[in-house]
């Protein structure tokens, strides 16, 4: 039955749905969560509501891959397509809400183009966590993290998913041994710091290239324009803070 009022469209998933027992099964009633789950509703229906196979529309939406993914790889909306198949197409697809559930994995490889099955989603999910003592300034390295199993209830969008995400930056803050990291928890790591000699480089490379040696006016992260200057000419010039320390 329904677990609270649901709309005309609405694409079901396990929290919409109350297991009751019954004597007698409704007609076209279903006595399974899966057999609901990522099916589109054809008519608003009131809370406590039996789903009844009239309730609900021919077809059941899946996801198919749009490329070959492995074991452990994230499922996100870059590597899937949403499709719809007859609901008697057999296997059990993945039924998925209007979101992906963040941190949801894969168990086994998905080859290009086939449907994701649920048996190919992890039950547990796994997000950064830091394995050491982290504290602000310095940048991510991988000895510092791990992936390490969260409730699904806890986890949100904020956190974070994949350990080369934190290529490149450093926490705001200090970081307790075995704290989940999230976005905001980010910045890009600094790079130069003001008074460091840094190469200056311009041209195509093997076509030809100039390198020289200027000094950084400011301290600089990835992607931030800094001032350098040319100590033999003291000519000031300001250039992307990717420079070589």
């Amino acid at each position: 039955v329904t677990a609270r009022d649901l709309p005309l469209g609405h694409v079901l998933n396990d929290a919409d749905i109350e297991m009751k027992t019954m004597a007698v099964l409704p007609a076209g009633g279903f006595s399974e969560r899966i057999a609901v789950a990522g099916r589109q509703l054809r008519r608003a229906l009131p809370k406590g509501q039996p789903v009844l196979a009239n309730d609900l529309e021919k077809n059941q939406k899946a996801l198919r891959a749009r490329m070959a993914m492995k074991a452990g790889d994230l499922l996100t909306e870059s590597v899937i397509e949403r499709i719809e198949l007859p609901a008697n197409s057999g296997g059990t697809p993945l039924r998925i809400a209007n979101e992906i559930a963040p941190g949801t994995r894969l168990v086994r490889p998905v080859a290009a183009g086939a449907v994701i099955q649920s048996g190919d989603i992890s039950e547990s999910r796994q997000v950064v966590v830091a394995a050491t003592p982290i504290s602000p300034g310095q940048a991510f390295k991988p000895e510092m993290l791990k992936l390490e199993r969260l409730d699904a209830e806890k986890i949100n969008k904020t956190h974070l998913f994949e350990l080369a995400a934190l290529e490149g930056f450093e926490p705001t803050r200090p970081i307790r041994a075995g704290e989940a990291l999230r976005t905001s928890d980010l910045r890009p790591a600094l790079m130069v710091k003001k008074g460091d000699q840094v190469n200056l480089v311009v041209g195509r490379p093997p076509e030809f290239m100039i390198s020289v040696k200027l000094e950084a006016l400011q301290d600089g992260r990835i992607n931030e324009q800094i001032k350098l200057r040319n100590p033999e000419s003291g000519t000031t010039l300001s250039e992307i803070g990717r420079a070589h320390v």
